[in-house]
């Protein structure tokens, strides 16, 4: 979304992310979300978020011992070189997304592929996370307008 568009977001956007009032999926219907329901979409997307956060602290943790030079949250790292990260965690995505087929194909379960799958997800989801997290500080910092 661009920059002048986050005040013109649809109301429904403008509710703050951790917001627990009931929001059924679009294709549920909403007559038969229940509070249970809620309460289990809330426990998955905390599930989710807790494994995002743990790769993002991985990701920081590799930074610091000097695995890595930078990461997605590195302002100085150019916009085009975060954008080839991502791709190439999202080209992680399809490979397992071909590995899991594969298995399902022989009449495998895919327990393995799923990890994979799932793990690959958080990564992409993580980096993501860093380059946001790198253009909110230069909000922060001033150097970059919101």
């Amino acid at each position: 979304m661009k920059p002048e568009a986050r005040s013109q977001k649809p109301e429904a956007m403008n509710t703050p992310t951790n917001s627990r009032e009931p929001r059924p999926a679009p294709h549920v219907n909403a007559a038969a979300w229940s509070a249970a329901d809620e309460t289990a979409a809330i426990e998955r997307q905390e599930t989710v978020l807790d494994m995002v956060r743990a790769e993002r602290d991985c990701q920081e943790a590799l930074l610091a011992m000097g695995h890595h030079r930078w990461t997605c949250a590195t302002a100085e790292i150019s916009p085009d070189r975060k954008l080839r990260v991502l791709v190439e965690e999202v080209g992680e995505v399809a490979e397992a997304i071909d590995l899991l087929e594969g298995a399902l194909a022989r009449g495998e379960a895919g327990g393995l592929e799923r990890t994979q799958l799932r793990d690959e997800l958080v990564q992409v989801a993580a980096v993501a996370v860093a380059w946001l997290e790198g253009m909110e500080a230069e909000v922060e910092s001033g150097e970059l307008k919101s």
